[in-house]
C-alpha cells in the first residue's frame, strides 16, 4: 500500500513540476497583444489544481514587469470566470502584499501590487470597497510618500470610480486639497497633485482603455481589510500538494476544458501553438510601411521624430526603427540631413535609442560589403553627423581596426565619409581634441594604433590619403621611435657580430682539435707523449676569445679618447675667421709692374 502511495506521489510531484515550469513560461510570453492565446494555451495543463502555482507566477512576474499590469489583469478576468476560487485568491494575495510592504515602507512592492489591485478594479475582478479601504489607509495620515501612491492609484482608477461612487471619488480630492494647502510641500509633490486635479477635470484622458477579451462571466469578490486581524501573504504557495484523487480531479478538469473551448470555438491545445506562431513576419512588415510612411510624410526631421516617440515602441522595435531609418538614408541620391536630425530627436528622448544606434552601428560596419557606393556614402555621412552630435559615442570606434588584414575597400571607403563629415560638422581642431580625450582613448586605440610599426605607418597612411592627415601627429612621433629603435637593433647586432672575434677563433681550434681526433690512435698516443699541452688546449680555447674581446675594447676606448682630444685641440688653434661686408675686388696687375718683370727676366 505504501509503495503505490509513494509511486503516485512521484507522479503527481513530477505533473506539478511539469504544469510550474509551462505556466512559467507562459507568463515570461505574456503581453497585451496575446491574453487571449494565452488564456487558451492554460488549458493544456490542469492549472485549476495547480491554481497556487499560478497565483504564485502571476505575483512574482507582477514584481519584476510593472508594466504588463494590464495583461496580467486581463488574464486573471478571464481565469476568474473559471474558477473564481483563483481571482479571490490573487485578489487577496496582491492585498496582503500591498499591506506588508505599507508597513515595511518597501516603496517598490507598494507602487507594483497597487497598481495590480487597480487593474483589477478596472477589470471587474474586485469591488470598490476594497478600493475605498485602501484610499481610507493613505490617506489617514497622509505624508510626501503616501501622497505618491494616492496619485498613482486615483490616475489608474479614478475614471471607474467617479462612475461607481462619485462621494467617495470627492472626498479623496478635498482631502488632497486640504494637505496641499496645510502643508510645506516639495515643488514636485505639488505640481503632481496639481497634474492629477487637471486630469479629473478632463474626466482621466490617460486611462488606458480595456483590452478586448472574448465573452466571459464577471464575478466581483468583495474583500474586507481588517487592520486588527490582517491578511499575511502565504509563502508556500508554489509547494507541492499531494491530492489523493487525482485522477478525479484530472476527468472532473477535462469536462470543463471541453465545455470552455466548445462555448467559445476556441483553437483546440493540440494546434494552439501552431494558431499563435506568425512564419509569415505580415506584422514585422507592416510595421516597417507604418514607420516609412511617417517618414515620408512628415515635412521635417522634428516633425517626424515627434510622430515616432507618440508610437512608444519596446526595445526590440526601437532596434527596427533605427535600422529602417539607416536603410532608407542609404536608398536616397544624396546625403539628407533629415535623417540625422531624427536620429538625434530620438536619441534626446531616452538613452534606450542611444543603445539601439550603438547595435545598428556595429551591425553596418560588419555588413558594409554588402553595398553599393553610393550606400556606403550616405550611411558614413549618416553615421558621421550623429557622432558629431555626441548622441551616440565615440564609443562605438572599439568596432573598428584600421590595419591592412582587418579592414575591406568598403570600409575604408566608409571610414572615409565618415570622419570626413565629422571634421566638416565639427573641425579639425575640435575633432582631435575629442579624439585625445583619456575617456575615448581606449576605445580608439584600434583606429590609431601606436604599438605595431606596421599598423601604425599604415593608419597614418590612410588618414593623409583621405586628407586628414592632421589627426596623425602622436602617430607619426611614435613612428620615429619605432623606426629608431628598431635600428638600434640591427646596428648593435651588427656591431657584436663584428668585434666578436670568437666565433672565428672557436671555429679554428674547432678544426685542429677536429684534425686530432679524426687521426688514429697512434699518432693520438704520440702527440700526448710529445706535447702534453694538448689537455689544456679546451681550457685556453675558452679563456683566450675573453682577454681578446678586452684587449680591443681597451684600444678601441683609448682610440676614441685619442681622437677626441686632438679634435679640441685643432679646434682651440683654429682662428675664427670673420666676413667682410664688403666685397674684395681682384686687383689686376698695373703695366709698370709687368714691364718690370719683364726686365727682370
Amino acid at each position: 500500500m505504501s509503495s503505490s502511495i509513494s509511486e503516485d506521489e512521484t507522479i503527481q510531484r513530477k505533473n506539478w513540476e511539469y504544469i510550474s515550469h509551462f505556466i512559467d513560461d507562459l507568463m515570461e510570453k505574456l503581453d497585451v497583444s496575446n491574453v487571449e492565446d494565452c488564456y487558451w494555451a492554460l488549458f493544456q495543463v490542469n492549472f485549476v489544481r495547480a491554481r497556487r502555482v499560478l497565483i504564485k507566477s502571476i505575483l512574482n512576474h507582477q514584481e519584476r514587469y510593472v508594466k504588463k499590469s494590464i495583461s496580467h489583469a486581463a488574464l486573471a478576468a478571464l481565469i476568474n470566470s473559471v474558477d473564481p476560487r483563483i481571482g479571490e485568491e490573487l485578489a487577496k494575495e496582491a492585498t496582503s502584499l500591498f499591506l506588508k510592504g505599507y508597513e515595511r515602507d518597501d516603496k517598490r512592492l507598494c507602487y507594483t501590487m497597487i497598481e495590480f489591485i487597480a487593474e483589477l478594479f478596472n477589470y471587474e475582478v474586485v469591488h470598490e470597497i476594497l478600493i475605498l479601504q485602501i484610499f481610507h489607509l493613505l490617506t489617514e495620515n497622509l505624508n510626501e510618500s503616501s501622497s505618491g501612491l494616492v496619485i498613482l492609484f486615483m490616475t489608474l482608477t479614478g475614471k471607474r470610480l467617479a462612475l461607481l461612487s462619485k462621494t467617495a471619488h470627492n472626498l479623496v480630492y478635498e482631502r488632497l486639497r486640504s494637505f496641499l494647502q496645510e502643508q510645506t510641500l516639495k515643488k514636485e509633490t505639488c505640481e503632481r497633485i496639481e497634474r492629477l486635479f487637471d486630469l479629473r477635470r478632463r474626466n482621466y484622458p490617460s486611462t488606458p482603455p480595456r483590452l478586448n477579451l472574448p465573452n466571459h462571466d464577471i464575478l466581483t469578490h468583495t474583500l474586507i481589510i481588517d487592520l486588527d486581524e490582517p491578511f499575511f501573504p502565504t509563502e508556500t504557495l508554489e509547494a507541492f500538494d499531494y491530492d489523493p484523487n487525482f485522477f478525479e480531479t484530472e476527468e472532473a478538469f477535462e469536462k470543463l476544458r471541453t465545455r470552455v473551448l466548445a462555448e467559445n470555438q476556441a483553437p483546440t491545445p493540440n494546434n494552439l501553438n501552431e494558431a499563435i506562431r506568425d512564419k509569415s513576419e505580415a506584422n514585422d512588415l507592416q510595421f516597417k510601411k507604418k514607420i516609412y510612411l511617417v517618414l515620408k510624410g512628415s515635412l521635417s526631421g522634428d516633425e517626424a521624430a515627434h510622430k515616432l516617440l507618440k508610437l512608444r515602441v519596446n526595445d526590440r522595435e526601437k532596434d527596427k526603427i533605427a535600422e529602417i531609418l539607416v536603410l532608407a538614408c542609404s536608398q536616397e541620391v544624396t546625403y539628407s540631413k533629415f535623417y540625422g536630425v531624427i536620429s538625434e530627436r530620438l536619441c534626446c528622448g531616452h538613452r534606450s535609442w542611444q543603445r539601439s544606434f550603438r547595435t545598428i552601428f556595429r551591425r553596418n560596419y560588419v555588413d558594409i560589403d554588402n553595398l553599393e557606393a553610393k550606400q556606403i556614402r550616405n550611411i558614413g555621412k549618416f553615421w558621421g553627423h550623429l557622432l558629431a552630435s555626441d548622441y551616440v559615442g565615440f564609443e562605438v570606434m572599439q568596432y573598428i581596426h584600421i590595419t591592412e588584414d582587418e579592414t575591406t575597400s568598403a570600409g575604408r571607403v566608409f571610414l572615409k565619409f565618415l570622419f570626413q563629415e565629422l571634421v566638416a560638422e565639427l573641425g579639425l581642431r575640435v575633432l582631435k581634441e575629442r579624439l585625445e580625450e583619456p575617456y575615448i582613448q581606449p576605445f580608439v586605440q584600434d583606429v590609431f594604433p601606436l604599438n605595431n610599426m606596421e599598423n601604425v605607418r599604415f593608419s597614418v597612411n590612410f588618414f593623409t590619403a583621405i586628407g586628414l592627415g592632421g589627426l596623425t601627429d602622436k602617430m607619426r612621433e611614435r613612428l620615429l621611435i619605432l623606426e629608431d629603435t628598431k635600428r638600434d637593433q640591427i646596428s648593435r647586432s651588427q656591431l657584436s657580430k663584428q668585434f666578436n672575434p670568437r666565433n672565428a677563433i672557436l671555429s679554428e681550434a674547432g678544426a685542429n682539435v677536429g684534425d686530432i681526433i679524426s687521426g688514429n690512435g697512434e699518432e693520438k698516443s704520440k702527440m700526448t707523449e710529445t706535447d702534453p699541452e694538448v689537455n689544456k688546449k679546451p681550457v685556453e680555447l675558452e679563456s683566450a676569445p675573453r682577454e681578446r674581446e678586452q684587449q680591443l675594447a681597451q684600444e678601441t676606448d683609448s682610440n676614441s679618447a685619442r681622437n677626441r682630444a686632438r679634435t679640441q685641440k685643432r679646434r682651440s688653434r683654429t682662428p675664427i675667421r670673420r666676413r667682410s661686408r664688403t666685397p674684395i675686388r681682384k686687383r689686376s696687375r698695373s703695366p709698370s709692374s709687368r714691364t718690370f718683370l719683364a726686365d727682370k727676366a
